[in-house]
């Protein structure tokens, strides 16, 4: 998931409530700080209201990783890619060309 932003961070999610690995890119450190202590209080309050339980919380964090850039070897082996970036179309243009040139035979 390209983008650690509100959107980028709830697509992650998703995945990690089921059980799939995603990686969450972003170019700053500090969003993807952000964006994962964000969803790890988003888990810790499903626990105090007892609809998650501590091992799902902790499965559900294992499934997410980070990465600053498409370089990181997770990006250029990644089956699925979506892009959660700020509407830019520049920004945009410039990311799709960047996984031309990663994406693995296959991958969408």
């Amino acid at each position: 998931v390209i983008g650690a932003g509100t959107m980028g961070g709830g697509i992650a999610m998703c995945f990690a409530n089921k059980g799939i690995p995603v990686t969450l890119v972003d170019k700053s450190p500090e969003a993807l700080e952000t964006r994962i202590g964000g969803i790890r209080a988003a888990y810790e309050a499903n626990v105090a209201k007892g609809k998650l339980s501590e091992d799902k919380l902790g499965a559900r964090m294992r499934c997410i990783t980070t990465a600053t850039s498409l370089d990181d070897p997770a990006c250029s082996t990644a089956d699925l890619y979506v892009e959660a970036v700020f509407e830019r179309l520049e920004l945009k243009k410039a990311i799709f060309k960047e996984l031309d040139a990663i994406a693995k035979p296959g991958a969408l």
